[in-house]
């Protein structure tokens, strides 16, 4: 899961590409593992006000899911397309979809 080419820079990592040169590609994975941690730290922070059943397993799933959204356009590496967006875009907006109804619904239920 290797960012897409970029400018050298302080939020650019250098990488190897498979021929041995060094690319500066955007940082994707790093990106996600703090997309990840902000994920955890929301859940954790809601688990002592007590929401209604689901919504905090919701809001976190909302947060991955849109952050893979977000991180499937900087991705460089190649994968399987569907109408001209990758297949994990298409995914995570799925899922992005399903678990923001999903939570307004245990929401208004309150």
């Amino acid at each position: 899961a290797y960012g897409r080419r970029t400018a050298p820079g302080l939020w650019s990592a250098a990488g190897a590409d498979p021929f041995g040169g060094t690319i500066s590609r955007w940082p994707t994975q790093a990106v996600g593992v703090l997309l990840s941690l902000g994920a955890i730290a929301l859940a954790y922070s809601l688990g002592g006000q007590k929401p209604p059943s689901g919504v905090t397993f919701g809001l976190t799933l909302s947060i991955l899911a849109a952050g893979s959204l977000a991180l499937a356009f900087v991705r460089g590496d190649p994968g399987p397309s569907i109408a001209g967006f990758r297949a994990d875009a298409l995914g995570s907006a799925a899922v992005l979809i399903g678990s923001a109804v999903v939570t307004a619904a245990r929401l208004r239920a309150r």
